[in-house]
């Protein structure tokens, strides 16, 4: 997957809400036109300048938009695996217990993690999964979690991103630092949330197509 073939798979295939939505969590903060007044950005430039923008941090970092993307990946799993019920211990001759629903879900998002080479509808998935199980993991006061809802009524976005934006390093050495660094503009951990945006408003476009 390249810059564009995700533009085009994303967000040239919102509709006019779910666009207006994501045009009011991105400008401002992390996007911004020079030339343009509010009312004069379309999906058409909003898709180049978020072209533009991924194409500088490939630049800045030497590494490929695929690489973005897996960081993407990685950085949900580091948030969200430390909370997902682990299968159930059984004695020997003992018939196993069905898995966790949570565990069942998240070692389907694994799967996704360990393909070579990611598709739109693997990253659809994928985000779907971890931010629902994010979702129960917050509303359950960052407890292990067992079971979780599936349906596609997140959170609000802005709470999401918040929480997300609080997340503390999972390293000892660094217990009290951000795991998101976000004071660098062109940098994976912004381009995670970045990332994060655009594909909650594809999943929520889907739902309100009838794709979920």
């Amino acid at each position: 997957m390249n810059a564009t073939d995700f533009i085009k798979d994303s967000i040239l295939k919102l509709n006019s809400e779910s666009f207006r939505e994501l045009e009011r969590q991105l400008i401002g903060e992390y996007i911004s036109f020079t030339f343009l007044d509010e009312d004069e950005i379309n999906i058409n430039n909003l898709s180049e300048k978020l072209y533009d923008y991924f194409e500088k941090i490939v630049l800045k970092n030497t590494e490929s938009f695929e690489i973005i993307i897996k960081n993407y990946i990685n950085n949900w799993d580091e948030m969200v695996g430390k909370y997902i019920a682990k299968e159930h211990a059984t004695k020997k001759n003992e018939t196993p217990l069905p898995l966790p629903r949570s565990r069942r879900y998240y070692n389907f998002a694994m799967e996704i993690r360990r393909s070579r080479s990611i598709t739109m509808r693997q990253l659809v998935d994928y985000s779907r999964i971890m931010m629902c199980l994010y979702t129960s993991v917050i509303d359950n006061n960052n407890s292990i979690i067992s079971d979780f809802d599936y349906a596609v009524n997140f959170m609000p976005l802005e709470r999401m991103i918040a929480s997300m934006k609080a997340e503390k390093s999972n390293a000892i050495m660094f217990k009290k630092k951000l795991f998101f660094d976000i004071q660098d503009l062109y940098s994976s951990d912004t381009s995670t949330l970045i990332i994060t945006m655009i594909m909650y408003y594809c999943i929520e476009n889907s739902r309100i197509q009838g794709g979920y």
